[in-house]
């Protein structure tokens, strides 16, 4: 199935626990034992619902912060929905800190769906800023004032991302990349450029 951009199957149940729901990038061979298969993301939310009964688990806060100013908020459930009215996605991933990592006040950073968001070692968080779900920050990166880290983004290591900069979700930022202030990134970067714009594009 396709996970938020993803090709994903899922990989045994039994071996990542009961509540754990591990899944298959696609690599390598096809694990047949798996205990669900699912053709959509509904199918996938609703067992989900079933296994845990509506009682999702408090997520998982691995590592800790240096520094974590007033009003942050660390792990609530990210935005994601299914179906028609809208039903809210269950998130049952957590968040994982490296070391030495600083973050302002007023940010918020989302628990991942299945699995977690990922924060590298020495990453600087300014106030203000927005990390989705299931989004992965390299290490050495610094996010500046009020920028947006759309859901299952992945920033590269050592990037500087500009103040107001927004990055949609499912996007590959590469390592060493400055993002200007205020652009709007809507396509991959690949390593060592700087980007502005909006749309952003390469600053030659």
């Amino acid at each position: 199935m396709n996970f938020d951009g993803k090709e994903l199957t899922p990989a045994t149940k039994e071996a990542a626990g009961p509540h754990n729901y591990t899944w298959y990038n696609g690599k390598g061979d096809y694990p047949m034992e798996a205990g669900f298969v699912f053709t959509t993301k509904q199918e996938m939310a609703e067992q989900i619902y079933r296994d845990y009964d509506g009682n999702f688990p408090v997520p998982s806060i691995v590592g800790r912060p240096a520094r974590r100013g007033h009003g942050t908020v660390v792990g609530g459930d990210g935005f994601g929905w299914y179906g028609n009215p809208p039903r809210r996605f269950p998130h049952i991933g957590g968040v994982r800190f490296g070391v030495d990592i600083e973050i302002g006040s007023n940010a918020t950073i989302d628990r991942g769906a299945l699995g977690d968001t990922v924060i590298g070692d020495h990453v600087k968080i300014d106030n203000g800023v927005h990390i989705g779900h299931n989004a992965q920050i390299g290490r050495c990166s610094i996010l500046t004032a009020h920028c947006v880290i759309g859901g299952s983004a992945v920033v590269g290591e050592s990037c500087w991302i500009g103040l107001g900069a927004q990055i949609k979700n499912q996007i590959r930022i590469g390592d060493n990349v400055t993002v200007g202030m205020g652009a709007i990134v809507v396509k991959d970067v690949p390593d060592n450029v700087t980007v502005v714009g909006n749309p952003a594009r390469e600053l030659k």
